[in-house]
């Protein structure tokens, strides 16, 4: 068993755990928990296909392919939500709030040949396509790619207008600027989070030569997602705790 074959069994185990041990985490302690795990298994998926490539393993299991294709598209939508359950806001997908799963589900349309194509075709397309690299060197690839960078830039800046400007004023009103502190924390990973994922994704597109770096990049990527999402596992609405950073910062700013 090659080295990449192991690390894509480690994380997508690792992934699963995380996201199982979210999804059933008590909402009273853990505040938006389920969309941790969601981005955590989602994060977990993209991961899963992305090593099958590169291991070159995804032709056994040809009804998989494309299925993380998407999933860019969703990481913003759902990091967004969690930072709103996070600060309060009465928020649901309901409505005009709809509109951010347009962008996924416009792939899917797009994809759709493809997810009810044979499984002889899948295996020839992984084969033919995805192991050369042609796929990526598609322009309409290339485009989809920019839409996706575009995407997660959109939602990093939503996500921290959000916790640096939008709940301010109300938590300070609600006596609970302690969860901006948290939240503060939280939405710079996630901007960290966004740099590393746009550059795996820019590196993959950008030719057999770059695999490697891509590949690299997607395991870190990986160990800060988990970790970023293990802290929900961990107390993090310790309210102590981020007294304690929202008190430091308040002094740092007055020296």
């Amino acid at each position: 068993m090659s080295i990449g074959l192991l690390v894509l069994v480690a994380v997508t185990l690792l992934g699963i755990f995380l996201s199982i041990a979210l999804f059933f985490k008590d909402e009273s302690v853990g505040v938006g928990s389920w969309l941790l795990g969601t981005l955590c298994f989602l994060h977990t998926i993209y991961f899963l296909e992305f090593a099958m490539i590169f291991t070159k393993q995804l032709h056994h299991i040809p009804h998989f392919t494309g299925i993380s294709y998407g999933i860019p598209f969703l990481i913003g939508p759902v990091a967004w939500a969690y930072a709103k359950t996070c600060t309060g806001s009465k928020f649901s997908y309901t409505g005009v709030y709809l509109l951010h799963f347009v962008p996924f589900l416009w792939l899917c349309f797009l994809q759709l040949g493809l997810y009810l194509d044979y499984g002889y075709m899948k295996e020839k397309y992984v084969l033919d396509l995805l192991y050369s690299g042609q796929f990526y060197a598609n322009p309409k690839h290339l485009w989809i790619t920019i839409f996706q960078v575009l995407s997660m830039l959109f939602y990093t800046f939503l996500i921290v207008y959000e916790v640096f400007q939008g709940s301010s004023a109300r938590l300070f009103r609600e006596g609970k600027t302690w969860v901006t502190a948290r939240m503060k924390s939280w939405a710079k990973r996630f901007a960290f989070w966004t740099i590393l994922f746009m550059l795996s994704l820019i590196a993959w597109s950008a030719g057999e030569t770059f695999k490697w770096l891509a590949f690299a990049l997607q395991i870190v990527l990986c160990l800060h997602v988990f970790f970023l999402t293990a802290e929900g596992l961990l107390g993090r609405n310790n309210e102590e705790k981020w007294r304690a950073v929202e008190q430091r910062e308040k002094e740092e700013h007055i020296a």
